[in-house]
């Protein structure tokens, strides 16, 4: 497993971003439309656990893709670091088949749309997603890369959310029921 290190900011508007990311010589890769699928196991809701069973399905310019992703807990540290595996797969609805017959439920989903972009080392997604808003996720192999692209971005000083978004939603969905 690999482990992934990142920042993610909630901001106001997402086109300042786009602006620092092309004076940075950032590199576009594409803009894709993700819809995420938390899985519930029958030991409850892995995000109690700090953890995510998640199926995504991506709509972009080589057409539609499949992943399969298990986020492990939170570590201690500076920015969100945890355990990640990840592998493409070819068909969403047998895998979801798969789990739901394993005992698995459909947990909460999440729909975005992402713009996805390089710089150095440094995977940076711009993010819309509704009803919450927009955001930023940088994520590289080390914390100080983490830091170099958050500094050139003038998002240092910012407040970095330790929660994904499954659980955004969630307490989001939760305070509106309220």
């Amino acid at each position: 497993m690999k482990i992934e290190i990142e920042a993610k900011i909630a901001v106001p508007s997402l086109a300042p971003l786009e602006a620092r990311l092309r004076k940075m010589n950032a590199v576009f890769l594409k803009e894709v439309r993700e819809t995420d699928l938390y899985l519930k196991g029958t030991h409850g809701h892995p995000l109690k656990r700090g953890c995510g069973l998640r199926l995504r399905r991506q709509h972009g310019p080589e057409g539609e893709k499949f992943f399969l992703t298990f986020k492990g807990p939170r570590e201690k540290r500076r920015f969100k670091t945890r355990q990640e595996a990840e592998v493409q797969i070819s068909d969403f609805e047998a895998a979801k088949k798969i789990f739901f017959g394993l005992g698995y439920t459909a947990g909460i989903i999440v729909r975005k749309t992402r713009q996805i972009w390089t710089w150095k080392h440094c995977h940076i997604c711009l993010d819309r997603v509704p009803p919450m808003g927009c955001f930023v996720e940088v994520e590289a192999p080390t914390e100080i890369e983490v830091e170099e692209a958050l500094n050139r971005l003038d998002l240092q000083e910012k407040h970095h959310l330790s929660d994904g978004y499954a659980k955004l939603l969630a307490k989001a969905l939760l305070k509106k029921k309220k």
